[in-house]
């Protein structure tokens, strides 16, 4: 899953800001799509961690945050130095993003805004996860949590609306998650309806970004089923699996390696240009990302174990026996 959204952001939608060979990339259809791609890595981000939450049978709050901040900070502040040096974006709005400061007070600097906001998410699962045990209840809180982020953000005009547009879809994730029952029970014929009714309300002119909140839910939702329901045929194509696992460090890595790559060796012709992109440097960015989460796992699991021998000796925690992903 997480495989099919980086090929896209990575393979097409940021791969032709490197060449002007192909300038129709962009159009109606695919930012659609590239919205729809951002929404299912949201939503399977909330569906992982909501399951692993769901696994033990006790939050311990210092160790959730301590893992999920282990996984995900330091390489989102490598890259973000990297972003720096290669002047990838402003150091302004690489150091406000990379201190999660954008995500209140915009702008945020490219592409790493989306880490930097499922960071946020984070933050709020382990009450998500409490509050998924009622599911009316958990629509009311989600509902007034985005409404009082609307309000706020009518009146001061200084939240990054992304965090907005996005957070229903990974309260969707996690509550998936909670409910594992519904990804068989719901109707495929009910979510495309709904779907196809938020398309056509994107397109409506003048339309304010929040009414594209349920193209940004329905959208991935109906990709997240048809895929689970046809996983076996899926896992068939096992090249999708080591995408998928390299894909946190292909969305960090790919603009940086994008950019060493074009420096070192371009072509002239467009058409070659996009084979050079495509062909070379895609499965270099994908390969290189894929050892870099290999290393950072081992270095991962040995700080994991250390942070727990830490949190027991203080007596902030109980060994529990749980895995240190």
């Amino acid at each position: 899953l997480k495989g099919i959204s980086i090929l896209y952001i990575a393979g097409y939608w940021h791969l032709f800001n490197y060449t002007k060979a192909f300038p129709l990339y962009q159009n109606v259809v695919t930012d659609r799509l590239a919205m729809v791609a951002l929404g299912l890595f949201v939503l399977i981000s909330g569906y992982l961690i909501g399951t692993k939450v769901n696994n033990n049978s006790k939050i311990d709050l210092v160790v959730f945050y301590a893992k999920r901040l282990l996984r995900i900070y330091p390489p989102f502040i490598l890259f973000s130095i990297i972003f720096y040096m290669l002047n990838i974006g402003s150091g302004k709005k690489l150091f406000k993003t990379a201190t999660l400061i954008s995500m209140v007070f915009p702008p945020a600097a490219n592409t790493l805004w989306f880490v930097a906001m499922i960071i946020i998410f984070y933050l709020v699962t382990p009450l998500l996860i409490n509050m998924s045990k009622n599911m009316a209840n958990y629509f009311l809180f989600c509902i007034l949590l985005v409404g009082s982020a609307f309000l706020f953000n009518n009146f001061f005009n200084i939240l990054n609306v992304r965090l907005i547009l996005f957070f229903p879809t990974f309260a969707v994730g996690v509550l998936l998650a909670s409910y594992k029952e519904l990804i068989d029970n719901l109707r495929l014929s009910v979510v495309t309806l709904f779907l196809t009714a938020s398309i056509m309300v994107t397109f409506i002119s003048n339309v304010t970004e929040f009414l594209w909140i349920p193209f940004i839910v329905f959208g991935p939702l109906l990709c997240f089923l048809i895929i689970l329901r046809k996983e076996r045929m899926i896992e068939r194509f096992k090249i999708m699996g080591h995408i998928g696992y390299a894909s946190f460090f292909v969305y960090l890595s790919h603009r940086p390696i994008y950019e060493v790559l074009k420096n070192l060796y371009f072509p002239q012709q467009g058409r070659l240009q996009i084979f050079y992109l495509a062909a070379i440097c895609l499965p270099l960015i994908i390969a290189i990302s894929w050892v870099l989460q290999k290393a950072y796992d081992k270095f991962r699991l040995y700080s994991t174990r250390r942070l727990e021998q830490a949190f027991e000796s203080l007596g902030l925690t109980k060994a529990t026996g749980t895995s240190s992903n």
